[in-house]
């Protein structure tokens, strides 16, 4: 297997230290099961993953029947993981749904390539193969949803390097276009400032830049009084950190990246699950910097549920199935003051 990027710029850095140092150097990116220091490393990386996993994608969002009479039926989702080792990816069984490439990195490390693909020519549901690090079943270290800010002194402006960095969040937070029914993350900004006044005035600076840097709609911006001083805190959504190996799960069940890049990454792009989504009601999937799971953070909105609905509708064999919990059933009509049925020429009692 060609070794990953971070593996590759490890080995150069090594191999430019001294002979007598390399050894050393190395070390932190072995399992212990190969000399590595870090006890109990493959195994909590399994327990890890396994957990990270189950508990983001189960039972977020109930489903219910939508057809007549039936409003009462519902079902959730759970995500059984079972883990093991294996020695190859020869070894994997037929019957496993993804085989997982975990490269070892020193404890802390932040950086290193992550993906699921399929290998050439396959398909199935068994086909999966998962590339990350060994520090990719905890919560990521490098604030992809935080943002800081600075303030001239004494004045309510920006300093010209944070007028870039909120330019940047405006771009990759388009507003949702019109139809759009999904929830879209906003933005928190924590402004300190001598007084009241003060503190107002920077945080109207940050809104007038998010409007000039991408349009931001104001009612997307909540201000915090964050005390006296001259610096900002910018939290995109709930400011969650999200688990890698919970996000790259999400592409084994058949969604698509949410965060912005290039081309078809473009911020305000659809994604390829949003035409699948809108069919089911959740229209306005796109790319965009977000606490979503598929973009930068952890949480998993109904629009991530939406293959889990199309399986249930196929398993099922019934169309009339929705996000969200049991409803009230519709009764059939009462009891009503209708005409005795005429007995049948038989005997027989006739039935309406």
């Amino acid at each position: 297997m060609r070794p990953s990027r971070v593996a590759a710029a490890a080995v150069a850095a090594i191999n430019k230290l001294p002979p007598a140092n390399r050894a050393a150097a190395v070390n932190p990116w072995q399992w212990s099961s190969q000399g590595g220091p870090d006890a109990d490393d493959e195994t909590n990386f399994l327990t890890n993953f396994q957990t990270s996993v189950h508990d983001a994608w189960t039972a977020k969002h109930p489903m219910h029947a939508t057809k007549k009479y039936w409003e009462d039926l519902g079902a959730n989702v759970t995500v059984n993981v079972t883990v093991s080792k294996v020695a190859n990816a020869a070894a994997k069984s037929a019957d496993q749904h993804m085989l997982v490439n975990a490269n070892k990195v020193p404890v802390g490390f932040v950086g290193g390539d992550a993906d699921v693909h399929r290998a050439k020519g396959k398909t199935g549901p068994t086909d999966n193969i998962m590339t990350v690090t060994s520090e990719d079943v905890v919560p990521r270290k490098d604030g992809l949803l935080e943002a800081e800010v600075s303030f001239q002194p004494g004045k309510g402006l920006l300093t010209p390097a944070s007028v870039g960095t909120v330019w940047r969040l405006a771009k990759q937070m388009p507003n949702p276009k019109a139809g759009t029914n999904i929830e879209i993350a906003g933005l928190t900004v924590k402004v300190e400032g001598k007084d009241d006044q003060q503190r107002k005035d920077r945080f109207d600076a940050v809104l007038d830049h998010l409007k000039q840097g991408g349009g931001m709609d104001p009612s997307r911006v909540t201000f915090v009084d964050g005390g006296t001083g001259d610096k900002g805190h910018i939290t995109v959504g709930d400011g969650k950190a999200q688990t890698v190996v919970a996000h790259e799960s999400g592409h084994m069940f058949g969604l698509d990246d949410e965060y912005t890049g290039k081309g078809a990454y473009a911020p305000g792009k659809t994604t390829e699950h949003s035409k699948l989504a809108a069919s089911q009601g959740m229209a306005g999937a796109m790319h965009a910097k977000s606490d979503s799971i598929m973009s930068e953070g952890s949480k998993v909105r109904p629009q991530h549920y939406t293959t889990f609905l199309d399986a249930l509708k196929f398993v099922t064999g019934m169309n009339e199935w929705d996000i969200g919990a049991k409803q009230v059933v519709q009764p059939p009509s009462g009891a009503g003051d209708f005409p005795t049925p005429a007995p049948s020429s038989n005997g027989g009692t006739a039935v309406a």
